[in-house]
């Protein structure tokens, strides 16, 4: 029943496996995956409880995905490679099987009012998860993309932000209007506020940890306030 639900937490515990099996765990390194972990399943956590639909595919890429990352812990592929490169194009096509495969379950289940519904709701949500367990996977400018990554959910926010506002004054009465252009406001500006936390703290933890020889989850931990700023505030009123 919760097998969306699934898929996110093996994409998880395989991204926390994958780190900690290919580096060694000083202060910092314990810090981050402690952090990163404790903000990662809860929020996944609550996306697999509001979800109530099933999907065999999911339940398949996730287990494979799961497999296949505990295959690249076991070969301890630290330097760069053919076959560290195909492990992790492998897992990057199952997340965007996944990605397509979460669209087409919310369209057959929400098709009058698909594109409105996917826009409001679930594509910030898919698009930081896409994006997340792709920028995770590249191991060798983890620093610069997070960097790049950050700025670019600048103004990823700004144009949902953007598009709050044109929806709901075209749909809705002013006083409504009003409401969710005070609530949008501030999960505009809470999301650039974390970003940037977390493009800090990921910076600070790479630089406090220069012998680390596979840094792309401390890449990872800069995605986490993407993950809050979508998901968290996604549930508006009908």
């Amino acid at each position: 029943m919760l097998t969306i639900g699934i898929h996110f937490i093996l994409t998880s515990l395989s991204s926390l496996a994958l780190s900690l099996s290919l580096s060694s765990l000083s202060l910092s390194h314990f810090l981050s995956l402690s952090l990163s972990l404790s903000l990662y399943l809860p929020i996944y956590l609550s996306i697999s409880l509001s979800l109530s639909h099933s999907s065999f595919l999911l339940s398949l890429l996730s287990l494979s995905h799961f497999f296949l990352s505990f295959h690249l812990c076991q070969s301890s592929i630290v330097p760069i490679s053919v076959t560290s490169l195909t492990f992790f194009l492998i897992l990057f096509s199952i997340d965007i099987l996944c990605l397509l495969s979460f669209y087409s379950l919310l369209s057959f289940l929400f098709f009058p009012h698909f594109f409105v519904f996917c826009h409001l709701y679930f594509e910030p949500v898919i698009f930081a998860f896409a994006l997340s367990s792709f920028l995770t996977k590249l191991f060798v400018f983890s620093f610069f993309f997070s960097f790049f990554f950050s700025l670019a959910f600048y103004f990823y926010d700004l144009f949902n932000f953007l598009s709050f506002l044109t929806y709901h004054l075209l749909i809705f009465n002013i006083q409504t209007f009003l409401f969710y252009y005070l609530f949008i406001l501030f999960r505009f500006f809470l999301a650039l506020g974390t970003t940037t936390l977390f493009s800090f703290y990921s910076s600070l933890s790479l630089s406090l940890s220069l012998s680390l020889p596979f840094p792309s989850f401390f890449c990872f931990t800069s995605t986490i306030s993407a993950h809050i700023s979508t998901i968290f505030f996604s549930n508006f009123p009908q």
